[in-house]
């Protein structure tokens, strides 16, 4: 993967998000993490006119819009340049990992 020029964390858990952002800087410095606490949040930036991001960590179990709901929600039919998704989830449930590698923008399945 190329540096991505802007990363989503869309994470209801703050600290989650904190060792993220930490993580992902440290990967790349120069690119920009913005965050986002569920999947409506998440929405409303990526409908703003920000910049789409190259990369999406995101969790599954969130309030209001979990990431399969945000999945069906952003890229239901929508003529965009895709990013790529990393589920990044306290799941272990085997359907949520196969659900999630059914979605053509998810590359990877990393459990916190």
């Amino acid at each position: 993967m190329n540096a991505p020029d802007v990363i989503l964390i869309i994470e209801d858990n703050e600290t989650d998000q904190y060792v993220a952002r930490r993580r992902l800087t440290k990967r790349w410095p120069n690119a920009t993490v913005v965050a986002a606490c569920d999947g409506v949040e998440a929405i409303a930036y990526l409908d703003s006119g920000s910049t789409l991001p190259d990369l999406i960590l995101l969790d599954i179990n969130m309030p209001r819009m979990g990431g399969h709901d945000f999945l069906a929600a952003w890229f239901g039919g929508r003529a965009i340049k895709i990013p790529i998704v990393v589920m990044l989830t306290s799941s272990t449930q085997e359907e949520d990992r196969r659900r999630s590698s059914r979605h053509p923008n998810v590359r990877g399945y990393l459990t916190k």
